[in-house]
C-alpha cells in the first residue's frame, strides 16, 4: 500500500442492549479515525487482537508499518488528523457498505418437516449497510465473494436482501477441519465486478 487514505477503529453496535454496562459504557466510548496528510510512503496497516481474559482491556489496535524503517537513533515524521466520533455512518464512504453486525450460530439444515436439523457446521450471519447500497433494487444480483483458510471449507455461500435494514444479508456455513487450530475468514459483496462493500474479516479462534 502506498499513501493511505485513512484508518482506524469504529465502533459498529451502538445500542446500550448490545452491552447492558452501567459503569463502563461502551457504547458511548468514540471511534477514532486517522487522515494521513502529505507523502506517507509505501507500507501497511496492521490490525492486532492482543489476547486478554477480561473485557475491561482495551485489546484491539491498529497502526502504519512504513516499508522503510528508520535507522537507529533516526526520527520519522508523519502529519495526521484524529477525528473522534459516535456517529459512525458519516466516515464511511456512501459507495462502500459496511457491516452492521455479525451473529454466529450453530450450523444446521431445513429437513422437509421443517425441523432444523445440525449438521456440524458453523454459521455466520452478516449484515451489510450503506448509503448507496439502500437506493439498489431488490432484485440486484448481489453475490459474496468468500474465502478461507486451509483449516476449513465453505458449505453454503448465500447472500438475501434485507427489507427491514434495505441492505444485504450474508450467510455463510462453513466446516472446521481441527477445532484445536484457529480459522480465519473473509469475505465481501459483488455485483458483477463492482464491489459494494467492505472485507469483513473473521477470526474464528481454536476451540469454539
Amino acid at each position: 500500500m502506498e499513501n493511505p487514505q485513512g484508518f482506524g477503529l469504529l465502533q459498529r453496535g451502538r445500542q446500550f442492549s448490545r452491552f447492558e454496562d452501567l459503569d463502563d459504557r461502551y457504547d458511548l466510548r468514540p471511534s477514532a479515525w486517522i487522515t494521513p496528510k502529505g507523502d506517507w510512503g509505501k507500507g501497511k496497516i496492521e490490525l492486532v487482537e492482543i489476547p486478554t481474559n477480561d473485557e475491561t482491556n482495551d485489546n484491539i489496535v491498529t497502526y502504519w508499518t512504513p516499508d522503510q524503517l528508520p535507522e537507529p537513533g533516526k526520527e520519522m515524521n508523519f502529519k495526521y488528523s484524529i477525528t473522534f466520533s459516535r456517529d459512525e455512518d458519516k466516515l464511511h464512504a456512501p459507495d462502500n457498505a459496511y457491516v452492521m453486525q455479525t451473529r454466529r450460530s450453530t450450523g444446521d439444515v431445513k429437513q422437509s418437516n421443517l425441523i432444523r436439523q445440525p449438521d456440524g457446521t458453523i454459521a455466520f450471519i452478516v449484515d451489510f449497510t450503506g448509503a448507496e447500497m439502500k437506493k439498489l433494487p431488490s432484485d440486484t444480483p448481489v453475490t459474496a465473494q468468500a474465502s478461507i483458510g486451509d483449516n476449513a471449507e465453505i458449505v453454503e455461500n448465500a447472500v438475501r436482501y434485507n427489507p427491514i435494514t434495505k441492505g444485504w444479508r450474508m450467510i455463510l456455513r462453513v466446516k472446521v477441519k481441527d477445532p484445536k487450530k484457529t480459522t480465519e475468514m473473509r469475505a465481501a459483496l459483488v455485483n458483477a465486478d463492482q464491489t459494494l462493500s467492505e472485507t469483513w474479516s473473521y477470526q474464528l479462534p481454536a476451540n469454539e
